[in-house]
């Protein structure tokens, strides 16, 4: 449980957001969102509040690394 300060979480939908709520409350940890900009994958605005940072990778970074 504390092998890390830092979750790192891929992805944007709201399936999550107690994910980050409990990382956060119980185990006093930051949490990290990573997401994508894809037609496909949409973002949850409330998933981005709850997280402590934000990351966005865009089209053309996701295509020149093969994301997509």
């Amino acid at each position: 449980r504390n092998h890390y300060d830092v979750a790192a979480l891929i992805d944007g939908d709201s399936d999550f957001i107690d994910l980050i709520r409990e990382v956060k409350d119980k185990y006093g940890k930051q949490v990290l969102l990573i997401t994508f900009d894809r037609a496909d994958a949409a973002l949850n605005e409330e998933l981005l509040l709850e997280a402590d940072w934000y990351y966005y990778i865009d089209y053309d970074t996701g295509h020149n690394y093969g994301f997509w």
